[in-house]
């Protein structure tokens, strides 16, 4: 960041930064990735935030939804954090303004460090993410005040970290497990030079999936033995279990059992039904790292290290598992890069690998390491993405009817009109945008929502821009005057 090499140990002015969460006390601000070392009741931890960030509201969600134990509102497609306050009243919040504030005092605290502010920022995401969920993490940064922005994939930063100490030729892979998502990197380190061969992950599968199946077992176990309407129905108290189940996973890293209280009764959880419970989810991690592999002609016994990262990669039978496929032997996991090797990463990027402007170099990278650049394999071709088609979501009647917009070769330079209506039970436009090969490929990347009169028509323009940007702009009434609205996405992305 900024004209100088920064590192801080993961803990600024005492407190534990973790913008995947975020925690509020009625009466107080919110205190945005600080996880306290006890909650005490009435004061509200949400958990995973980023599993929601720059995601609308859609059947995927509406399952996310069901896993957390803390209020979630959504209203005119946006997904909203309900928090109460002491005098009875109720505070919102999203994912997006949980970055953005996070943002904000990561600048700010870095300014005590440095004496001025840092303009320039790496910053890292998921893997699995949309286009839509990276431009609103950029924007999130620029409104924290930075002015130049560039974005990692997390397990790739990993990767970053780990070649700056091992850069023995081969091929890596990063597996990448945290609260929210699941990802892989796939690394081939060559004679110095580090080629990124591919990427790929689960999008909704992480370490909150493992509460809500540890949650549903406490209260089967719970209600087995006390009776079927003998569960709590106090929403503080399905909080405090769902508190405690989060933290009875951690600890089933250590422990043969945990005990989770439930009111004035316990429910004993071992750490081998636990492993029953995740098993499921386990399969699906394996089966991914087995599809990169075959997908990019590497075979399993190829792999030279398999580097695991990510807070769910610290649970035992997730370490047993990934053995069982590589080799005791090739695995590796370590404290320091599952918790710290993505921010170093994004560290060696930012350093060596980005436009910014540096007055000094920290000697962090190896010398062995000489550049990383990303394989043609997976560099976007632009005839690749012009293949693809475009459709949209007028959502009619709470209905989306999806509408082939721009075929494949009409993307060159042409703007095509398309219109949008709304019925009288419609106060609020929404439009979602979808790119595919096929209708049923087709992928969501992005969403507009905006206000406009009853029976109200809108007009949506598509181009393609300098070859790169799929851009749309928006006109509509409302009251009587006319409305227009802009937005670009980046075909950065193969699909």
């Amino acid at each position: 960041m900024g004209n100088r090499t920064h590192w801080m140990d993961g803990r600024v002015q005492g407190r534990n930064w973790d913008y995947s969460s975020v925690y509020y006390q009625p009466g107080k601000e919110k205190i945005p990735c600080y996880i306290p070392p006890s909650i005490h009741q009435g004061d509200v931890l949400l958990t995973d935030t980023k599993r929601f960030f720059g995601r609308c509201d859609c059947p995927e969600v509406q399952e996310d939804v069901k896993k957390v134990r803390y209020p979630v509102s959504c209203k005119h497609g946006q997904i909203g954090f309900e928090v109460p306050e002491k005098d009875g009243r109720t505070i919102s919040t999203t994912a997006e303004e949980v970055a953005t504030d996070f943002l904000k005092r990561l600048r700010e605290a870095t300014k005590l460090m440095t004496r001025e502010y840092i303009n320039y920022a790496v910053v890292s995401h998921p893997a699995t993410w949309s286009i839509l969920q990276k431009n609103r993490l950029t924007e999130c940064a620029k409104e924290a005040g930075f002015t130049s922005i560039s974005l990692i994939e997390e397990p790739t930063a990993t990767a970053y970290d780990m070649l700056s100490f091992d850069a023995d030729d081969g091929y890596y892979l990063i597996y990448d497990w945290g609260g929210g998502t699941f990802d892989l990197t796939l690394l081939e380190m060559e004679k110095g030079v580090a080629t990124v061969k591919g990427t790929d992950g689960l999008r909704y599968v992480g370490g909150m999936d493992m509460d809500s199946l540890l949650v549903e077992y406490v209260k089967n176990q719970y209600t087995q033995l006390e009776g079927e309407d003998s569960w709590p129905t106090s929403l503080s108290t399905n909080w405090k279990v769902a508190n405690d189940c989060r933290e009875g996973k951690c600890s089933l890293a250590t422990s043969a059992e945990v005990c989770i209280p439930v009111g004035e009764k316990e429910v004993v959880v071992t750490r081998e039904a636990f492993n029953g419970l995740i098993k499921g989810l386990v399969d699906q991690t394996l089966e991914k790292c087995r599809s990169l592999l075959c997908e990019k002609g590497v075979e399993v016994e190829d792999v030279e290290k398999v580097v695991l990262a990510g807070g769910v990669s610290k649970i035992p039978y997730v370490q047993e598992r990934v053995k069982e496929l590589f080799g005791e032997d090739v695995v590796e996991y370590k404290d320091d890069i599952a918790e710290k090797g993505v921010a170093r990463g994004a560290l060696v990027f930012g350093e060596h690998f980005t436009p910014f402007n540096r007055v000094e170099k920290d000697t962090l990278v190896s010398e062995t390491v000489e550049r990383v650049e990303v394989a043609e394999e997976t560099k976007p071709k632009l005839e690749d993405s012009f293949s693809f088609n475009v459709y949209v979501d007028n959502v009619v009647d709470g209905v989306p009817v999806k509408r082939l917009v721009l075929e494949k070769g009409e993307l060159y330079g042409k703007e095509k009109e398309f219109l949008l209506t709304m019925t009288e039970k419609d106060k609020y436009m929404r439009v979602n945008v979808y790119i595919g090969k096929t209708e049923a490929e087709a992928e969501c990347v992005g969403s507009f929502v905006f206000e406009a009169d009853y029976n109200a028509i809108a007009r949506l323009f598509v181009r393609c821009e300098q070859g790169r940007y799929l851009s749309f702009r928006s006109s509509w009434s409302m009251h009587g005057e006319n409305h227009e609205s802009a937005c670009r996405f980046e075909l950065g992305d193969p699909f």
